[in-house]
């Protein structure tokens, strides 16, 4: 991943990697046990992974970081983040 491109938006961190090799994309989530414990790490990563069912993603390998405190924030301020960063890596959009 260190190809990949990456956008901060408030408390989470997506990066992409372009793979044409791989037309379906990929999403995996990194979610430490200093983000909340066992319960909080597991509903952030279902909402997460609901985001990525709505989107659009391109092609390719994403993966997605959490910092302390995303699995306290409304799924309205999660969404607009995930919004935002998902955004500024498409191809063919400003980063």
């Amino acid at each position: 991943m260190r190809r990949a491109r990456r956008h901060r938006s408030g408390l989470i961190v997506v990066a992409w990697l372009d793979d044409a090799a791989s037309p379906p994309p990929r999403v995996a989530y990194t979610i430490t046990r200093k983000v909340a414990g066992a319960v909080g790490r597991n509903r952030l990563r279902r909402r997460l992974r609901e985001l990525a069912r709505r989107s659009n993603l391109c092609p390719g390998a994403w993966l997605v970081t959490a910092a302390p405190g995303a699995a306290d924030v409304p799924f309205a301020t999660l969404s607009t983040w995930w919004d935002e960063a998902v955004d500024a890596l498409m191809p063919g959009e400003a980063a």
